[in-house]
């Protein structure tokens, strides 16, 4: 993805009292150099790591100063161009394309593995 696109974010919020998932509405990211990257993964490891499924993940990289305490396992986002149709029959997350895996804190960024979601 290119620097200056965006990506939008839907944290999970849990489910109600009839087991529906729930998701916080979309915030907007730009992508910036130095404080938000995303690419796909790729490697040795990342295929020793995830196997077959290696082509849908992606890898985000953000500051973590910035972004701390912001993504979470779970969460939804809408990347690669996709963006949040916002009509009366929308639902938080409905359409998004990825779901968030896992979440390593570093020392300076946070690394975020993200799964493409089929449709």
């Amino acid at each position: 993805m290119k620097i200056g696109q965006s990506i939008w974010h839907c944290a999970y919020l849990g489910e109600d009292e009839n087991g529906v998932i729930q998701y916080a509405e979309p915030k907007e990211y730009k992508l910036q150099f130095r404080y938000l990257s995303i690419t796909p993964v790729s490697g040795y490891l990342a295929t020793l790591q995830y196997g077959k499924q290696v082509n849908k993940i992606w890898r985000i990289i953000a500051n973590r100063q910035v972004f701390e305490g912001i993504f979470n396992e779970g969460d939804l986002l809408y990347i690669d161009g996709v963006s949040p149709t916002l009509d009366m029959n929308y639902y938080n997350g409905d359409n998004a394309n990825a779901r968030v895996q896992s979440v390593l804190p570093q020392l300076v960024n946070i690394v975020i593995d993200v799964e493409r979601i089929q449709p």
